[in-house]
């Protein structure tokens, strides 16, 4: 059902009850589980990032150290006796959590085939995540912490993959998954439209340069190639400063009071104002229009995808449980009492961890009562019509039967009265 995207089966009382049984079981308890350790693990990165020296904290401490000619660095200056405990204590359970996942994600290569593991981004993500993350907590100094410079980088990129595998963990969650999933369907269609947008961004962006840059005069923005294309990017979402960039102060300073217009007016101002069509009006609005042009489309899909999300992590963990475990799990058959009265403890449960319900009353009458495609619309149509027809048919026999019987009883009145018919004679 989940391969060949049949939504309506899988939103199906039945299906559900048994998605929920099989959740509740097997899925709920591994999820959540592996969600608070993940947790934990965000929350001593995230703290460990913001504790641990700034390299150029270390570097201002160094450079007073050689102005007074001290050769170490006064650690306490930098972190106080309980920081540095922490940060120790946190770089450990990094690395060790880390170090788990990622024998995890090993174990989890061998049981796909590797093409599939290769090709699907989330494991990109969580490799990428757990190396970054022990090379940022890695002691590679022993000078009071103090991380090296392309360190802290990485530290950088590691702490926003983080946050962004938290996004991806709670797609599986009924109350915020359906607009994770959502917002990734989106991001995937303006993947496809990252080709037009880099071609319009470095068209506008070398332009810009050439037209703009002018050696002595403070443009910042359009100093160099790369900061006019980055510009370029800014500008696209409404920052355009058009006074800074049309208007500047010669060599960086107003202290003579003198502006300096742009070297170029003519084809400035024409590729100034074919760019505010283009950029922030056009494509803005192409990729706005896209997003939301299906959006109906795009939330059953991402009901969908929630829903296969859940079948497969069900599916895998019923399958690592032994055969003898998971037997004391199997039923025959499940009771569903949809009219019955809740707790207020259950209503708010099923609010925060389920709030999307199909085995009420009215999804079970659904069910049995589904409604007509249109062919079986069709049919049904058919078939009254049918029945119509017989029906008058039915009913013009019996009105011909009463017509004879009524012409039989006027025609014996009539001769008793010795009322004569032309029909009579000729008979």
């Amino acid at each position: 059902m989940v391969e060949n995207e049949r939504v309506d089966l899988l939103r199906h009382p039945l299906v559900i009850s048994l998605l929920e049984y099989k959740w509740s079981t097997y899925g709920r308890a591994s999820y959540f589980g592996n969600l608070g350790i993940y947790l934990i693990f965000l929350v001593f990165l995230t703290t460990f990032a913001l504790v641990v020296p700034n390299p150029q904290a270390c570097e201002i401490q160094r450079q007073i150290n050689a102005e007074q000619n001290i050769t170490e660095l006064d650690c306490n200056l930098l972190l106080s006796d309980n920081r540095t405990r922490f940060v120790h204590g946190a770089a450990v359970l990094i690395i060790v959590f880390a170090v788990v996942r990622l024998v995890m994600e090993t174990f989890q290569m061998i049981q796909l085939r590797l093409i599939l593991y290769v090709l699907d981004w989330i494991n990109w993500l969580e490799v990428s995540l757990f190396v970054l993350s022990i090379i940022f907590a890695w002691v590679f100094t022993s000078e009071c912490r103090c991380e090296k410079g392309w360190q802290w980088q990485i530290g950088i990129v590691a702490v926003f993959l983080a946050w962004i595998d938290l996004i991806v963990f709670i797609r599986k969650l009924p109350f915020v998954g359906i607009y994770v999933v959502m917002f990734i369907d989106i991001f995937k269609i303006f993947i496809k439209m990252i080709f037009l947008t880099v071609l319009l961004v470095v068209a506008f962006g070398i332009a810009f340069y050439m037209a703009f840059f002018e050696p002595g005069v403070l443009r910042a923005p359009f100093s160099s190639p790369a900061r006019s294309i980055l510009k370029t990017i800014t500008m696209t979402t409404g920052e355009f400063e058009f006074d800074n960039i049309f208007r500047t102060e010669a060599g960086g300073t107003i202290e003579d009071n003198s502006l300096v217009e742009i070297p170029f007016p003519p084809v400035s101002y024409i590729l100034w104002i074919l760019f505010i069509i283009m950029m922030p009006v056009l494509l803005n609005n192409l990729l706005v229009g896209l997003a939301v042009d299906d959006i109906k489309g795009t939330l059953e899909k991402a009901v969908l995808k929630r829903l296969a999300l859940q079948v497969e992590l069900a599916l895998n963990v019923e399958e690592l449980l032994p055969y003898k475990f998971r037997r004391r799990f199997i039923i025959g058959g499940l009771s569903v009492s949809p009219n019955r009265a809740i707790n207020p403890l259950e209503a708010m449960r099923r609010l925060v961890i389920r709030p999307e319900r199909y085995n009420t009353a009215e999804s079970i009458d659904e069910a049995l009562h589904p409604p007509l495609d249109p062919i079986e619309q069709v049919q049904h149509q058919t078939k009254s019509l049918i029945t119509d027809v017989d029906q008058m048919k039915q009913n013009i026999a019996e009105l011909l039967e009463r017509n004879e019987a009524l012409e039989v009883l006027i025609r014996k009145m009539a001769r008793r009265q010795g009322v004569t018919d032309d029909g009579d004679e000729d008979d």
